[in-house]
């Protein structure tokens, strides 16, 4: 096993591409084989979803496995002002994404469990990111509110208002329907759900704690280079934890 123990800022596309790609095939789960058309249509969906993505703040915290993906700590949201502070940066906004699932109307899980694509829940974002848009109602806010993936709102027969229980790392609560979103052009990030909520609760619900975040999310102005970005990659001391 092998820790980092600093947070950095990492502006580079090249880093952003690999945590696409992370993100693209863990969609995948159980796909071994890619076809040119399976590959064509991520790739597609991912550059779409990712247009205004300019650079992915995280944790440098790892810790390696000797067998699964690598853990990676979370951060906290009093990174987010540093972040916006920085030259060059348009908007910038706190990420979660881990385990969350949704349960139908008839009571049963939408989605397998352990088995099959994933059961997601996080943050929805604004149209200034744009990894999800409302398509049905509103973003959530506050929290008791939530909003579901196209294909989960489609798949469970939801309406708007409607009362949907979910289970995350703080267990199963019952949250009040406000709107369904769509992930780029897709109904859903390749056929896993997704249970979208502000970042405070998110972190709360999904993460454990209102204070642990996944990622900062950041958008440039197009006022700095890709290059200037690069020399002036920040990073943030380990005192913020």
């Amino acid at each position: 096993r092998r820790r980092h123990t600093r947070f950095k800022c990492d502006w580079s596309s090249d880093v952003c591409s690999s945590d696409l790609v992370v993100l693209g095939t863990a969609f995948l789960t159980g796909t071994t084989v890619f076809t040119d058309t399976i590959r064509s249509t991520f790739d597609g969906l991912f550059t779409n979803v990712f247009a205004n993505v300019d650079a992915y703040v995280r944790s440098s915290n790892v810790i390696e496995q000797d067998f699964g993906p690598e853990e990676r700590g979370k951060i906290p949201g009093s990174l987010l002002e540093p972040v916006l502070a920085v030259r060059g940066v348009k908007a910038a906004e706190l990420s979660v994404q881990g385990y969350a699932l949704i349960f139908g109307k008839d009571g049963k899980p939408l989605g397998r469990d352990g088995n099959g694509p994933p059961t997601f829940g996080g943050t929805m974002g604004s149209e200034a990111i744009g990894f999800w848009h409302v398509e049905v109602g509103r973003a959530p806010s506050g929290p008791s509110e939530v909003a579901l993936d196209n294909k989960a709102f489609a798949a469970g027969k939801f309406a708007i208002g409607d009362s949907v229980r979910i289970t995350a790392a703080r267990g199963t609560r019952t949250f009040t329907l406000v709107g369904s979103a769509r992930f780029g052009t897709a109904g859903s990030p390749g056929g896993a759900t997704f249970a979208m909520f502000d970042a405070p609760t998110a972190a709360e619900f999904v993460n454990g704690d209102a204070n642990r975040f996944d990622a900062i999310v950041v958008r440039g102005d197009g006022s700095v280079s890709e290059s200037e970005l690069d020399r002036k990659s920040t990073r943030l001391n380990s005192s913020h934890t």
